[in-house]
């Protein structure tokens, strides 16, 4: 990406580093949905057993520990599907939107700005059926990022319109 001069210097810099953290996760996606495509619930759950075994002969009722056992006992072959699909496209919308915006492709900042669009609607759509601080925080995460892409876009244009 060229260098920004004047007051939307800083904006840059912000949209590279926020964007490029976007990148990032989209890879840890697909990862783990490759991940979930290669470990099988049978294995989550020998792991889980594993994984709570001394804390659990020490004390039967800890709560971190049953909690981990529980989740990895309630783990199946669906679910596990799912979410390698779902952590799949995902990740993969992710990595080709920032690969491309980092480029300067002007037809990713449009597209880049419909996923965030439908990534924030799903998530508020996911906070209404449950709070999570977690969801909260990426939700507003997603919203800056979409924010900071639409005054990227506008530069860009300017620019592109310039030569």
């Amino acid at each position: 990406m060229p260098r920004v001069k004047g007051e939307t210097q800083l904006l840059h810099r912000t949209f590279v580093l926020s964007i490029g953290a976007k990148g990032i996760f989209g890879l840890v996606e697909l990862i783990g949905a490759l991940l979930s495509f290669l470990i099988s619930p049978a294995q989550i759950h020998a792991f889980a057993v594993w994984a709570t075994a001394k804390e659990l002969q020490e004390d039967p009722n800890a709560v971190v520990a049953q909690f981990i056992l529980h989740l990895g006992t309630s783990v199946n072959i669906h679910e596990t599907h799912y979410v390698a699909i779902y952590l799949a496209l995902h990740g993969l919308v992710k990595v080709i939107l920032v690969w491309a915006v980092l480029r300067e492709k002007h037809w990713a900042y449009p597209w880049m700005m419909i996923a965030l669009l439908a990534f924030i609607v799903t998530q508020i759509v996911q906070l209404f059926g449950g709070f999570s601080l977690g969801l909260f925080l990426l939700t507003a995460f997603d919203i800056f990022i979409l924010w900071l892409t639409f005054k990227e876009w506008r530069l860009h244009r300017s620019r592109v319109a310039e030569k």
